[in-house]
């Protein structure tokens, strides 16, 4: 997708003070050294084309009130980034989602793209993920979550772990969550495909896709 198809953000949208919600929808966010947004609370990131996986890095973790942030990407669309790093010592509210387009066709294309998730956020309570479809992804944290709702999930490998080993370690880490929602298609998929039986165990509320 060619960057002219996206509107620019002005420099001066960077350097803030007002701003507590913000929600960017098909825009190009460069990438800056210095950003300046000491109220921004929420943040709502649709469609959007990145500088690098650095710029949207520094972005996300540059805001000292963030609460909540939520990424929408697109199958259709090379967002520049290949590896999506979550990091606040403030975030509370995660969700990250895959838009798979009218009828899923981008997935076509999508294979051959090699993708990344990171997330390291020690107050973060919510976790929400959306047709997610990143190859490998490492969490950290996961016992400090209240509430998880995963629709379409698909269960990566971690660094050094099969996807059986990645998918029992985080639904061990997640045991505790008392508000707990996961799609058939996951359950599904853990106990056919990667044989984990005891995520029965696990306290939840199934929910259809």
């Amino acid at each position: 997708m060619k960057r002219e198809c996206f509107e620019y953000m002005p420099l001066s949208f960077y350097i803030c003070e007002t701003i507590i919600n913000l929600r960017l929808h098909r825009v190009y966010l460069d990438s800056l050294e210095s950003i300046s947004l000491p109220r921004l609370k929420t943040v709502h990131l649709q469609l959007n084309v990145y500088a690098n996986d650095a710029g949207l890095e520094s972005f996300i973790s540059s805001y000292p009130a963030h609460e909540d942030f939520s990424i929408v990407r697109s199958v259709d669309i090379d967002d520049n980034v290949n590896v999506l790093r979550v990091h606040s010592q403030t975030l509370t509210s995660l969700s990250v989602e895959f838009d798979l387009g009218e009828w899923g066709l981008g997935l076509l294309c999508f294979g051959q793209r090699y993708l990344g998730l990171w997330i390291d956020d020690p107050r973060f309570k919510y976790l929400n993920f959306k047709h997610e479809l990143s190859d490998s992804k490492t969490i950290s944290n996961l016992n400090s979550l209240v509430k998880v709702n995963f629709v379409g999930f698909y269960m990566s490998h971690g660094v050094g772990l099969s996807k059986q080993q990645m998918a029992r370690n985080f639904f061990t880490g997640i045991s505790r969550v008392r508000d707990l929602i996961i799609s058939a298609d996951i359950v599904r998929a853990c106990f056919y495909e990667l044989h984990i039986y005891n995520i029965y165990s696990i306290k939840r509320n199934l929910a259809q896709p």
